[in-house]
């Protein structure tokens, strides 16, 4: 395992750590667990326009206990050698989410919510990846804010989420190639609709994120991605979410920060279709 990836490992056993001790305070309610493939052809990295094809195995945990809960993801990104490593393979990343959150409904015992929001309460996470490419990203994201959940039908869900983030990370624009960015403001959304077609479940579900300027002459980026997912095996009477088959598109301006505009050109604008198999567990 190269330092890189060690340190990677490290940061997300830390934050996750931390999940685990509150969680083993409070006995889980619930869980989910599930495993995702994603391939897609058309991503693309900033100062590198090529068309890049990627492969991703992503693992979810989800867990919900007597505080709030606890997410966490980790994806293992596979790309052709248009985004090479020095060698002229591809490269290779890992790069992974943990949040935990904690509820105000949950903590106090509530349970009526205050109009349209059915509760609220406080996230703290981290991200961090690695990659062997040329650039060698070894990001490192803190986040700290309040979410809201909103009141929808049962089934559904929509969670936004008001956070200030602070990131350290390699830069373009940094003589040193490390940059410490500032602190800034980070907005996240995700959402889930299940419906039927057929008697075939589905869903429709989504995220979207806006992260602002963080300095070393970096841009607000938006983040979207679009998922619609077919539940095949509880349609043919297997249980549910033992295999969903679906799309995914993700649209990603200014990725990491990167001005699309400006230099580091198309390779800073993704808008990639993907196709996706996952097993719940």
């Amino acid at each position: 395992m190269t330092s890189r990836l060690k340190s990677a490992v490290a940061f997300l056993a830390a934050t996750v750590g931390f999940g685990a001790v509150a969680s083993q305070a409070q006995a889980q309610i619930f869980q989910d667990n599930s495993i995702t493939y994603s391939y897609g052809t058309k991503f693309h990295e900033p100062y590198n326009p090529k068309d890049i094809t990627k492969s991703w195995v992503s693992y979810l945990h989800v867990d919900g206990d007597k505080w709030g809960g606890n997410f966490f993801l980790l994806d293992a990104k596979f790309s052709d050698n248009k985004d090479p490593t020095p060698g002229g393979l591809g490269a290779q990343e890992l790069y992974g989410i943990y949040i935990r959150t904690f509820s105000y409904n949950k903590l106090t015992g509530s349970k009526g919510g205050f109009g349209p929001i059915a509760d609220f309460g406080w996230t703290v996470g981290g991200h961090a990846n690695a990659k062997n490419d040329t650039f060698g990203s070894e990001k490192r994201l803190l986040t700290s804010g309040l979410y809201l959940d909103w009141a929808v039908p049962a089934g559904s869900r929509l969670r936004t989420s008001f956070e200030v983030c602070r990131e350290w990370n390699r830069s373009n624009f940094s003589s040193s190639q490390d940059a410490d960015f500032h602190p800034t403001f980070c907005f996240n959304s995700s959402w889930g609709v299940p419906f039927k077609v057929a008697h075939v479940p589905m869903e429709f579900a989504g995220f979207y994120g806006i992260v602002a300027p963080k300095g070393e002459n970096t841009v607000t980026e938006h983040y979207l991605g679009l998922n619609l997912m077919a539940d095949v095996g509880e349609a043919l009477g297997a249980r549910k979410g033992l295999l969903e088959v679906g799309i995914r598109y993700d649209y990603w301006l200014n990725k990491f920060g990167n001005d699309s505009g400006g230099a580091a050109g198309s390779g800073a604008f993704d808008r990639v279709p993907m196709l996706q198999v996952r097993t719940h567990f």
